[in-house]
């Protein structure tokens, strides 16, 4: 199981694959220098501007895409509703970044400032 990160925009980078899981859907964000190889190993179209997916799980499968079916399996509850790709600099890097709910966004609180709200209550 790869190590978790805080959830803060500090900790995203173009060398990554960051798995984000908001209770409803995993979001996972692919940065531009990913070493190909490994994205056209776990990704189909990888390569493609729209319509990446994760491949299919089989028997026999690649290692690489085994481990991440192992780490989404161990996470997934019956509230998942499927599994969002985007890659870096997609108008939808938006839903992954405002997932981050250790950084303010959008006038929101992060997650310390709602917590010592909360504690003052």
């Amino acid at each position: 199981m790869p190590e978790e990160l805080q959830l803060t925009a500090s900790v995203v980078d173009s060398t990554s694959v960051l798995l984000l899981d908001n209770g409803r859907h995993f979001l996972v964000r692919i940065g531009n220098r990913v070493d190909p190889k490994w994205l056209n190993t776990v990704f189909q179209d990888a390569d493609s501007k729209k319509g990446i997916k994760l491949r299919s799980y089989e028997e026999n499968c690649p290692v690489e895409l085994e481990r991440v079916y192992q780490v989404l399996d161990s996470i997934k509850t019956p509230f998942h509703k499927g599994t969002t790709i985007v890659k870096e600099g997609d108008s939808d890097e938006l839903l992954f970044f405002s997932s981050l709910i250790q950084d303010r966004s959008f006038g929101e609180q992060s997650l310390a400032e709602y917590m010592q709200f909360i504690v003052r209550r």
